[in-house]
């Protein structure tokens, strides 16, 4: 009679005359090899087979067993199994209980680790796992007629070197996931995109409890600025088994408002489609408040004032509308020419420019009022300051510069000054008895016309009294 029956979990056996198993003994555990090496089929030619007595010693041991963990089958007698068992196999949940399973009458299929002898740990020498062997290991248990344990008959496959990788692979994870529980908000959703589960981060961002969050829609935290069209795209990415990245606005149980750069993937099935999904967020609502702040800072000088932005070299980078309509050329006519297009030759050419360049290259702020040739050498003035702007470290990376148009007032002032040294010019005359001269009114308008006739006048006045 086989001791093997697979249609059966236990077999009976005679106590007293307990038969160690082999693969020559029993064809029937052909069926377990295959069940027990699901890696190749070569781990079939190198199985492990140990016998055990029912209080869990060493009885019997083939050569595959023995050269995996580096004793004599001598050693082996009698020893207790659990002795060899590794210290994390031993703590885990399935090994205490492998023994009371098989008194019961029941298979046990089990990965576990033993330790093996210390001399045999050098020989096997291939990595700081050396002095531990893994089995990927069916128990079968012997009954009696009775249905007490006789014996039980380990069918196992060294997985060492996969289970080396596996573990490689679980401490990586596990770092992996320790630094995404710290850096970011995480959530799993299943195929509704309903909260499954959660990390802490999402609780303490949300301001939502846990149990308020699980088997919520992830629209529990929307704020009603974003637009509808932004799930819409979302879900169509996801839908499609592809990666969806965007900015999200959401609204935290207290009514704040926090700001989330989302990743969303899809877990495909072996269909092919979204069983399930990963979110991985980033908030970024201190950066984005700073930046919408610092937006309308712009908007506001972009608005009032002509902006031009240089790199350190003076090349244009790009300028926005006023500066554009002040000096009458287009973004594209300026970005990426040199600053010196916008200045007189004499004053391009000349060491007052370059030192003004380099100061600015050295984080030297400038300010005043400049003269600037515009598109077709129009003469424009302007009233500016050329601010560097540096990076964190303090060095400066780029120029803009902030000018206002004052060619007008420029002009005017200019007006004045000449009509006050004509004025001046006709009175010296007069004093000196000379009433011809007069001040030429055209090109003159406004105040200062009025001025120079009311001047023109006196003068006239007197001619007609001498």
């Amino acid at each position: 009679m086989s001791l093997f029956n697979f249609k059966r979990q236990a077999v009976s056996v005679v106590p007293a005359a307990p038969v160690f198993a082999t693969e020559d003994h029993f064809p029937e555990l052909k069926e377990v090899v295959t069940r027990v090496t699901p890696f190749d089929s070569a781990a079939a030619k190198a199985v492990c087979f140990a016998q055990y007595s029912a209080t869990g010693t060493f009885t019997e041991a083939n050569d595959n067993y023995l050269a995996a963990i580096g004793y004599t089958l001598d050693e082996l007698r009698g020893v207790a199994h659990a002795n060899l068992v590794e210290s994390t196999s031993a703590a885990g949940p399935e090994y205490p209980a492998l023994w009371s399973r098989l008194r019961q009458g029941e298979t046990v299929t089990l990965r576990y680790g033993v330790v093996v002898k210390a001399d045999a740990a050098v020989t096997r020498g291939t990595n700081d796992m050396a002095d531990e062997v893994w089995f990927q290991s069916t128990f079968i248990p012997m009954l009696t007629a009775t249905g007490t344990l006789a014996s039980v008959t380990e069918v196992a496959t060294d997985i060492t070197a996969y289970h080396e990788q596996y573990v490689d692979m679980q401490q990586e994870l596990e770092a992996r996931t320790a630094i995404q529980n710290v850096t970011s908000i995480v959530s799993w959703a299943d195929k509704k995109g309903d909260i499954t589960d959660i990390n802490q981060m999402y609780i303490d961002v949300s301001k939502f409890p846990r149990e308020e969050l699980l088997g919520a829609p992830h629209s529990i935290t929307r704020h009603a600025d974003m637009p509808k069209s932004a799930f819409k795209d979302l879900w169509n990415t996801i839908g499609h088994g592809k990666i969806w990245r965007g900015q999200i606005k959401n609204l935290a149980k207290d009514g704040s408002v926090y700001f989330v750069d989302t990743v969303v993937a899809p877990i495909l099935g072996k269909n092919g489609k979204p069983q399930r999904y990963l979110g991985v967020r980033y908030e970024l609502t201190k950066a984005e408040l700073a930046r919408q702040h610092m937006q309308g800072i712009v908007d506001a000088l972009d608005k009032s004032l002509a902006s031009i932005e240089f790199e350190l070299n003076g090349t244009v980078i790009t300028a926005n509308g006023k500066f554009c309509e002040a000096l009458g050329y287009t973004k594209e006519e300026l970005a990426g020419k040199h600053h010196s297009m916008l200045v007189e030759p004499s004053y391009r050419d000349s060491a007052e420019y370059r030192e003004f360049w380099q100061k600015l290259g050295r984080g030297e702020y400038q300010a005043g009022q400049f003269k600037r040739i515009g598109k077709g050498g129009r003469e424009v003035w302007i009233q500016a300051s050329y601010n560097p702007i540096n990076d964190e470290m303090g060095r400066p990376v780029r120029v803009i510069k902030y000018a206002t148009n004052v060619t007008d007032q420029v002009r005017a002032q200019q007006a004045l000054e000449a009509a006050v040294t004509q004025t001046q010019g006709v009175v010296k005359a007069a004093q000196d008895g000379d009433l011809t001269q007069r001040i030429e009114l055209d090109g003159k308008a406004g105040s200062i016309r009025d001025l120079c006739a009311g001047v023109n006048d006196l003068v006239e006045n007197m001619a007609g009294v001498v």
